[in-house]
Protein backbone atom coordinates (compact mmCIF):
# COMPACT_ATOMS: atom_id res chain seq x y z
CA UNK A 1 0.00 0.00 0.00
CA UNK A 2 1.39 3.43 -1.09
CA UNK A 3 1.92 5.20 1.79
CA UNK A 4 0.36 8.53 2.31
CA UNK A 5 2.49 11.62 2.86
CA UNK A 6 2.56 15.66 3.19
CA UNK A 7 2.69 17.49 0.21
CA UNK A 8 6.68 18.94 -0.64
CA UNK A 9 6.75 22.44 -1.27
CA UNK A 10 9.52 25.17 -1.44
CA UNK A 11 9.48 28.94 -0.31
CA UNK A 12 12.01 31.89 -0.99
CA UNK A 13 12.94 34.57 1.05
CA UNK A 14 14.37 36.71 -1.76
CA UNK A 15 16.53 40.10 -1.42
CA UNK A 16 16.10 42.33 -4.10
CA UNK A 17 18.29 45.44 -4.04
CA UNK A 18 18.32 45.37 -0.46
CA UNK A 19 14.95 45.02 0.06
CA UNK A 20 12.13 41.58 0.56
CA UNK A 21 10.16 40.82 -2.13
CA UNK A 22 6.76 39.27 -1.41
CA UNK A 23 3.36 38.33 -3.36
CA UNK A 24 0.43 39.26 -3.21
CA UNK A 25 -1.47 35.63 -3.21
CA UNK A 26 -4.36 35.54 -6.36
CA UNK A 27 -5.89 32.39 -4.87
CA UNK A 28 -6.99 30.97 -1.90
CA UNK A 29 -6.17 30.34 0.84
CA UNK A 30 -4.74 33.63 2.10
CA UNK A 31 -5.97 35.61 -1.35
CA UNK A 32 -5.14 38.79 -1.41
CA UNK A 33 -2.22 38.57 1.44
CA UNK A 34 1.15 38.62 0.48
CA UNK A 35 3.46 35.75 1.20
CA UNK A 36 6.97 34.71 -0.06
CA UNK A 37 7.12 33.53 -3.24
CA UNK A 38 6.92 29.30 -3.24
CA UNK A 39 4.84 26.05 -4.81
CA UNK A 40 4.68 22.93 -5.00
CA UNK A 41 7.83 20.59 -6.09
CA UNK A 42 6.65 19.39 -9.30
CA UNK A 43 7.58 15.53 -9.72
CA UNK A 44 10.91 14.55 -11.56
CA UNK A 45 12.55 18.24 -9.90
CA UNK A 46 15.10 18.89 -7.09
CA UNK A 47 13.52 21.46 -4.41
CA UNK A 48 16.21 23.45 -6.04
CA UNK A 49 15.10 23.30 -9.42
CA UNK A 50 11.87 23.84 -8.35
CA UNK A 51 12.52 27.35 -6.17
CA UNK A 52 14.35 28.48 -8.89
CA UNK A 53 10.76 27.87 -11.45
CA UNK A 54 8.99 29.25 -8.86
CA UNK A 55 10.65 32.55 -8.62
CA UNK A 56 11.13 33.28 -11.93
CA UNK A 57 6.96 32.09 -12.53
CA UNK A 58 5.76 34.57 -9.87
CA UNK A 59 8.79 37.16 -10.01
CA UNK A 60 10.18 36.87 -13.44
CA UNK A 61 13.60 37.08 -11.12
CA UNK A 62 16.75 35.37 -12.27
CA UNK A 63 18.27 33.21 -9.13
CA UNK A 64 21.90 33.99 -8.26
CA UNK A 65 22.95 32.28 -5.27
CA UNK A 66 20.91 30.26 -2.90
CA UNK A 67 21.20 29.40 0.90
CA UNK A 68 19.22 26.93 2.40
CA UNK A 69 17.13 28.36 5.38
CA UNK A 70 14.98 25.40 6.76
CA UNK A 71 12.67 22.86 6.82
CA UNK A 72 8.61 23.84 8.36
CA UNK A 73 6.81 20.92 8.26
CA UNK A 74 3.74 22.11 10.99
CA UNK A 75 1.00 20.01 9.84
CA UNK A 76 -1.46 22.84 10.21
CA UNK A 77 0.76 25.66 8.65
CA UNK A 78 -1.25 25.05 5.18
CA UNK A 79 -5.09 25.07 5.73
CA UNK A 80 -5.94 22.76 3.08
CA UNK A 81 -3.48 20.19 4.15
CA UNK A 82 -0.18 19.02 5.31
CA UNK A 83 2.57 20.80 4.05
CA UNK A 84 6.39 20.31 4.44
CA UNK A 85 8.27 23.36 2.87
CA UNK A 86 11.95 23.73 2.18
CA UNK A 87 13.12 27.05 2.31
CA UNK A 88 15.36 29.22 1.09
CA UNK A 89 17.47 32.78 0.69
CA UNK A 90 18.47 33.96 -2.25
CA UNK A 91 19.79 36.63 -4.42
CA UNK A 92 18.48 37.74 -7.59
CA UNK A 93 18.83 39.82 -10.48
CA UNK A 94 16.30 40.37 -13.44
CA UNK A 95 13.14 43.37 -13.66
CA UNK A 96 10.73 42.30 -11.10
CA UNK A 97 7.23 41.77 -12.42
CA UNK A 98 3.93 40.21 -10.85
CA UNK A 99 3.81 36.49 -12.54
CA UNK A 100 0.40 34.51 -13.76
CA UNK A 101 0.59 33.24 -9.91
CA UNK A 102 0.17 36.30 -8.29
CA UNK A 103 -2.16 39.35 -8.11
CA UNK A 104 0.66 41.83 -7.34
CA UNK A 105 3.50 41.95 -6.25
CA UNK A 106 5.85 44.35 -3.73
CA UNK A 107 9.14 45.16 -2.03
CA UNK A 108 9.31 45.93 1.89
CA UNK A 109 12.10 47.08 4.29
CA UNK A 110 12.66 44.17 6.50
CA UNK A 111 12.04 46.06 9.36
CA UNK A 112 8.08 47.15 8.03
CA UNK A 113 7.49 43.30 7.18
CA UNK A 114 3.47 42.99 7.00
CA UNK A 115 1.41 40.00 8.38
CA UNK A 116 1.98 37.49 6.03
CA UNK A 117 0.35 33.75 4.80
CA UNK A 118 1.11 30.56 6.39
CA UNK A 119 3.77 30.83 8.55
CA UNK A 120 5.57 33.11 6.46
CA UNK A 121 6.40 35.29 9.50
CA UNK A 122 8.07 33.05 11.11
CA UNK A 123 9.74 32.04 8.44
CA UNK A 124 10.82 35.57 8.46
CA UNK A 125 12.16 35.50 12.15
CA UNK A 126 14.05 32.69 11.12
CA UNK A 127 15.75 34.47 8.22
CA UNK A 128 16.83 37.63 10.13
CA UNK A 129 20.40 37.13 11.20
CA UNK A 130 21.07 35.05 7.55
CA UNK A 131 19.38 38.59 5.55
CA UNK A 132 21.93 40.62 7.90
CA UNK A 133 24.87 38.36 7.00
CA UNK A 134 23.96 38.47 3.08
CA UNK A 135 23.45 42.57 3.10
CA UNK A 136 26.68 43.24 4.74
CA UNK A 137 28.42 40.77 2.26
CA UNK A 138 30.05 42.29 -1.01
CA UNK A 139 28.22 41.26 -3.91
CA UNK A 140 29.53 38.37 -5.57
CA UNK A 141 30.73 38.82 -9.55
CA UNK A 142 29.58 36.12 -11.70
CA UNK A 143 32.46 35.48 -14.31
CA UNK A 144 30.67 35.02 -17.71
CA UNK A 145 33.21 32.08 -18.60
CA UNK A 146 32.23 29.28 -21.66
CA UNK A 147 30.01 26.43 -20.51
CA UNK A 148 32.76 24.17 -21.21
CA UNK A 149 35.49 25.98 -19.29
CA UNK A 150 32.75 26.15 -16.42
CA UNK A 151 31.88 22.27 -16.42
CA UNK A 152 35.87 21.68 -16.36
CA UNK A 153 35.94 23.93 -12.91
CA UNK A 154 32.84 22.08 -11.67
CA UNK A 155 34.12 18.69 -12.15
CA UNK A 156 37.31 19.21 -10.52
CA UNK A 157 35.45 20.71 -7.45
CA UNK A 158 33.05 17.83 -6.80
CA UNK A 159 36.37 15.60 -7.42
CA UNK A 160 38.40 17.22 -4.34
CA UNK A 161 35.51 16.80 -1.88
CA UNK A 162 31.66 16.50 -1.46
CA UNK A 163 30.11 19.80 -1.97
CA UNK A 164 26.71 21.59 -2.70
CA UNK A 165 25.13 23.31 -5.79
CA UNK A 166 25.58 26.77 -3.76
CA UNK A 167 28.98 26.10 -2.47
CA UNK A 168 30.19 25.77 -6.20
CA UNK A 169 28.46 28.53 -7.27
CA UNK A 170 29.87 30.60 -4.44
CA UNK A 171 33.41 29.62 -4.50
CA UNK A 172 33.81 29.37 -8.29
CA UNK A 173 31.55 32.51 -8.65
CA UNK A 174 29.81 30.99 -11.36
CA UNK A 175 25.83 31.78 -11.97
CA UNK A 176 23.79 29.41 -9.65
CA UNK A 177 21.84 28.40 -12.52
CA UNK A 178 24.19 27.75 -14.59
CA UNK A 179 25.81 25.30 -11.92
CA UNK A 180 22.58 23.18 -11.52
CA UNK A 181 22.51 22.70 -14.94
CA UNK A 182 26.27 21.35 -15.55
CA UNK A 183 25.49 19.34 -12.29
CA UNK A 184 22.93 17.58 -13.98
CA UNK A 185 24.46 16.89 -16.96
CA UNK A 186 27.26 15.72 -15.18
CA UNK A 187 25.71 13.11 -13.28
CA UNK A 188 23.62 12.00 -16.49
CA UNK A 189 26.80 11.35 -17.95
CA UNK A 190 28.13 9.47 -14.66
CA UNK A 191 31.07 11.61 -13.91
CA UNK A 192 30.01 12.32 -10.69
CA UNK A 193 27.18 10.58 -8.43
CA UNK A 194 24.89 11.85 -5.76
CA UNK A 195 26.09 10.62 -2.21
CA UNK A 196 23.32 10.33 -0.10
Amino acid sequence: MKPITPLLTVDAVIIYEGKLVLIKRKNPPYKGQFALPGGFVDIGETVEQAVIREIKEETDLNVKTVKLLGVYSDPKRDPRSHTVSICFIVRCDGNLKAGSDAEDIALFDLDNIPKLAFDHNKIMEDAKEYIDEILSEKVMIIEDIPRDEAKEKIKELIKERDIYPDEISEKLHIDFKLVMDIVEELIKEGKIAVVE
